[in-house]
């Protein structure tokens, strides 16, 4: 039925009642309704939900005109309950404060609605598409920080009360405000209008940037309610580590710390939240603060992003700093505790850099063991568990040498004689400490649970189990980003088991070899106690591969799940390798198979290995594969029924323009297994390869015939085939002599993935392999079907050099690497 809804002096928002009757099984009906309402007003519609079909639909429009508040601005109001009284305010460019104050008057009536609203709508801000983003958890996207973000932010205000916070965006954009008492038009028992007061302060929030070549003290700084002040830190490479105190002076404070979000207000915007700190000391390590929350997944869209926040606009830069490492930004929001209006925080915030040979040390006894070069220094406030710092510390850090001793620590440690994590785990109350670039450290698990857990940025790994498995402990130098082998070697306890083929794994032994028994082995060297023996992988031993040196050949492997490298992150490899010769197109195609098992009792277990995912196939050219994301170039698939077969593993590889060299294929037992596969310890495999058909000739033309009879055109065709893993299929086409002669190619998908047919690329070249980059013609990605024509050589091409040219064709499905899709 048709509504007209007109904002009348009383403005008697129009109430309907409806009924929706279905009148067939399944069927769906709907109601229309219809208004009318002044341009430019705005308007309510609710629809409240009643028993079974039934529902009231309530329209109400009114004009608006809101009225403009400039900082400072404000006093009392009214509002007619039924309507809102709408504000709008300007906020000027940068981070800013908006902080409001709004009381609605006591109610006269005292069956008058007890309580107000105050919404805020903000809108994005300008430029906010480009502003740092981070992972919301809820939604699954990236999605722009708060202070970027359109929002509408509601305070329910008890009538009498106060309601006061402040709230921080970056400008320049202009915000909405409204008051109400609720759209439901008054009742005669009701007060007819809402009395108010309302106003709202505007002004650049509190940051401050700090370059990274001095050390920062804030001071004692004082938090209103509701208020946050903000510090972006940069750390240049002469700050190893960071050393980080936050003292709460009084009533204690919030921090926030993040690497990814310029200005934090939320606690899923960054990496680290201190509620309530009184005395919080942190020690990062420069290498941790590139770090995310462990559940955000890796994202491209955040590498490379310069979040400087509030070094953004200083005018104090140094160069040699920026240039250096720009992405190195720590950017920390200390908000305050305080839960009524009137009510403070007071704080003080101290952060200074620390060097490599002493920065790492979490404790007195382990600064003193380098005594030499490195002083035991208390906390700027007097508390937390101190840091260690190096002679020069005043010149490197800033911080006051006069709080550093130089003697010895006075208080006896029961666990700083441990070297090594075994000791450490047998002795009571003992943690060890483990670092990935240096040696782990023994200390007092009591004392590190006392000040909040192991000291932040020191522990890679931290145990204080008595039955701990000491192997955790030595696995985090795999992480040391420059030599893992020579962190491991220097641990007391930890070896290094490098073998000859890809990375090799820090664990537990002794001088003669791994805990697990598993290395020393012929493929894989024992360092251990020294760093002099470490190289880098591969370089001292030729890679060990099986040659396959015939087409179609069946070639065997044997995979041994106990007497492998398992424990030590990945089992015993078996790898294949072809010569390649250097004239293209060479496509290969490894079909993997499994021959026999450790299970002879089941006579389906060489299916089940392949179809459980037991064992992977990785390829690559020019590299031995590992099956890190990035480090391979196709991970095998499960051969589908419609491509040949069900029970096999293959990996296509698409090579064009190659210099020669070896394609590599490594075959590998996963590990851990999956559950069906646990007690699978050894398999025989068979690898074949297979070089597929990649150059087609196309007939000349019969340029002897008369005009009315030859053949204008001549063809061949490419037998139905397929590609997958992100690889190209490649095919060379010879055309017949002759200066007038085009090509036309014609591909036609016939089979998609599981998950619907996917679109082609098809890209052409004369005289060499086209790419992604550089072609004569490009299709893009245009469906299952692609034709291009091919313009002919030019006029002035002898017959010679036509028929010497050749056209390249590669097609590519949609699938990327990794994927598993098959097109």
């Amino acid at each position: 039925p048709p509504l007209f809804a007109t904002r009348a002096a009383t403005y008697p928002a129009t109430l309907m009642q409806h009924e929706l009757k279905s009148t067939a099984a399944g069927s769906l009906e709907q109601d229309a309704v219809a208004f009318v309402a002044v341009a430019g007003a705005r308007v309510h519609l609710s629809v409240y939900g009643r028993e079974y079909s039934e529902y009231d639909v309530q329209i109400a429009a009114e004009i608006f005109a809101p009225e403009v508040l400039t900082s400072g601005q404000g006093g009392g109001y009214s509002v007619e309950f039924g309507t809102r009284k709408y504000f709008q305010v300007e906020v000027p460019a940068g981070l800013c404060e908006l902080a409001f104050s709004f009381t609605s008057a006591n109610r006269v009536r005292a069956s008058t609605r007890p309580t107000s609203t105050l919404t805020f709508e903000i809108p994005a801000a300008s430029g906010a598409a480009a502003a740092p983003v981070y992972y919301d958890a809820a939604s699954g996207k990236l999605t722009n920080a708060s202070a970027y973000v359109g929002r509408d932010a509601t305070y329910v205000n008890t009538r009498g009360l106060p309601t006061a916070n402040k709230i921080y965006l970056m400008g320049p954009r202009r915000v909405s405000l409204h008051v109400s008492g609720g759209l439901q038009p008054p009742q005669s028992y009701e007060d007819s209008t809402l009395p108010f007061s309302l106003q709202v302060d505007i002004k650049g929030a509190r940051v401050a940037c700090v370059n990274g070549t001095q050390a920062l003290d804030s001071g004692a700084q004082s938090l209103d309610y509701g208020e946050t002040h903000f510090y972006s830190i940069r750390i240049p490479k002469s700050w190893p580590y960071l050393h980080l105190e936050m003292l709460g002076l009084v009533d204690k404070v919030d921090m926030l710390l993040s690497t990814v979000v310029d200005f934090p207000l939320s606690d899923d915007e960054g990496f680290h939240t201190s509620t309530a700190c009184g005395n919080c000391v942190r020690t990062y390590a420069r290498r941790q603060l590139d770090m995310r929350p462990e559940e955000w997944p890796a994202m491209a869209a955040w590498e490379g992003a310069r979040t400087e926040g509030a070094c953004t606009s200083s005018t104090v830069i140094i160069p040699s700093v920026v240039e250096d490492d720009p992405a190195f930004m720590l950017h920390v929001a200390v908000r305050s505790v305080a839960t009524t209006v009137g009510q403070t925080s007071q704080y003080r915030m101290l952060a200074w850099g620390l060097d490599d040979d002493c920065g790492w040390r979490p404790t007195c006894a382990a600064c003193s063991d380098a005594a030499s070069k490195c002083s035991w220094c208390s906390s700027g406030g007097g508390g937390g568990r101190g840091f260690c710092g190096g002679k020069d510390i005043a010149d490197v850090g800033g911080f006051p040498q006069s709080t550093c001793k130089n003697a010895f620590c006075p208080v006896i440690d029961i666990c700083s004689g441990h070297s090594s994590c075994g000791g450490c785990m047998r002795a009571f109350g003992c943690g060890w400490c483990a670092n990935a670039k240096h040696p782990g450290v023994c200390m007092s698990a009591a004392g590190a649970t006392s000040l909040g857990g192991p000291p932040a940025g020191f522990c890679d790994a931290w145990q204080t189990e008595p039955n701990a498995d000491c192997a955790v402990a030595c696995a985090v130098h795999n992480g040391a980003e420059e030599s893992p082998c020579a962190a491991c070697a220097l641990d007391a306890g930890c070896g290094y088991c490098q073998p000859s083929l890809g990375a090799g794994a820090c664990t537990t032994g002794t001088m003669y070899g791994a805990a697990s028994g598993q290395c020393p082995r012929a493929d894989a060297k024992w360092v251990f106690g020294s760093d002099s023996a470490c190289t880098t992988a591969g370089a001292d031993t030729a890679v060990s591969a099986i040659p396959i040196v015939a087409d179609g050949v069946e070639i065997t492997g044997n995979l041994d799940r106990q007497s492998t490298a398992c424990a030590l992150g990945a089992c015993r490899s078996v790898v294949f390798a072809a010569e390649v010769p250097e004239n293209g197109p060479y496509d290969l195609l490894a079909t993997l198979n499994i021959t026999a098992t450790n299970s002879p009792t089941n006579r389906e277990m060489t299916a089940v290995v392949i179809q459980e995912g037991g064992v992977r196939l990785l390829a690559s050219y020019g590299r031995v594969p590992r099956s890190a994301e990035g480090e391979h170039d196709v991970r095998g698939i499960i051969m589908t029924a419609v491509q040949g077969g069900s029970n096999s593993l293959v990996a296509p590889m698409g090579l064009c323009d190659v210099k020669g060299g070896r394609a590599y294929f490594v075959v590998e037992l996963v590990h851990p297994p999956p559950a069906s596969l646990a007690n699978l310890s050894t398999a025989s495999v068979t690898l074949r390869l297979e070089r597929r058909t990649s150059v087609l000739e196309i007939a000349p033309l019969d340029t002897a015939a008369t005009a009315a009879t030859a053949a204008k055109s001549s063809s061949t065709t490419q037998p139905a085939d397929w590609t997958c893993c992100g690889q190209k299929r490649h095919v060379s086409l010879k055309l017949p002599a002759g200066t007038e002669t085009s090509l036309a190619v014609r591909v036609a998908a016939t089979i998609g993935s599981t998950e619907g047919q996917q679109s082609l690329r098809v890209t052409t070249r004369k005289g060499a392999c086209p790419t992604d980059a550089v072609a004569d013609r490009d299709s893009g990605a245009t469906g299952s079907v692609v034709m291009m024509t091919v313009d002919p050589p030019p006029p002035t091409a002898s017959a010679t050099a036509a028929d010497s040219e050749r056209w390249y064709v590669a097609v590519a499905g949609e699938a990327r690497p990794g994927t598993g899709k098959a097109s």
